[in-house]
């Protein structure tokens, strides 16, 4: 109960989709729990803060490491399979390791399928490690993917990416729809928790939309 009293309270401001995965497995569980104190949050890593005025943590595996022993054992025979795998420290003692897993439904797979018919070329950055990415990127169908990636170097990856995906548009208007298209696909086919990929619908308007435009954009020429 306190492994998942310490993961309600850090993780209940966070809208990161395994944050929120973890919220709901703990609602789950009907922990008491209240708002962690000195909450800090590290992008692409975890977050650490006081719950019931002891320091905790969350986060991966590369940013805390894992105690020697069972802990460590789970966590590798978890990683190998490709599932997500973090950590959860109680005063500075390693406590627990959760898997997570990503689900990708035929939805997804076919959304990628219609990029690939447009011209457009799928890539995945994620910060998990490289089996997770990996297995998400077979399950999809892509080729290209870059795990290990700080939220700066998804920055930098989708920058080089745009600026080498795309034919030169001819005028803003085209412009303007290839950067909407690079973000469709980032939002549709990054690595997505079970929860997030049930409540993608949004998502999958939005990509309609743009696909229709950018299909216009292409028929005309202008991109």
């Amino acid at each position: 109960e306190r492994v998942w009293r310490i993961v309600a309270a850090l993780e209940q401001t966070s809208t990161h989709p395994l944050a929120v995965a973890l919220l709901r497995h703990a609602a789950h569980q009907e922990v008491d729990t209240g708002p962690a104190t000195q909450v800090l949050s590290v992008a692409g890593s975890g977050v650490q803060g006081h719950v019931d005025g002891t320091p905790a943590t969350i986060g991966s595996v590369a940013w805390l490491g894992v105690p020697a022993g069972p802990l460590a054992d789970a966590a590798a025979q978890w990683a190998q399979r490709g599932d997500s795998v973090v950590v959860v420290y109680d005063d500075a003692r390693g406590v627990a390791v959760i898997a997570l897993s990503d689900t990708v439904g035929a939805r997804q797979v076919e959304a990628v399928g219609q990029l690939r018919a447009l011209g457009v070329r799928p890539v995945i950055a994620s910060g998990d490690h490289e089996a997770a990415v990996a297995a998400v990127a077979a399950r999809l169908g892509i080729e290209e993917f870059y795990s290990g990636a700080s939220p700066q170097r998804k920055v930098e990856l989708v920058a080089d990416l745009q600026a080498t995906a795309f034919v030169q548009p001819a005028g803003r208007h085209a412009a303007r729809q290839a950067q909407e298209a690079a973000i469709a696909v980032r939002k549709i086919c990054q690595v997505k928790s079970r929860v997030e990929l049930k409540t993608n619908q949004k998502a999958m308007m939005r990509f309609e939309k743009i696909r229709s435009e950018f299909r216009d954009s292409i028929r005309r020429g202008t991109i």
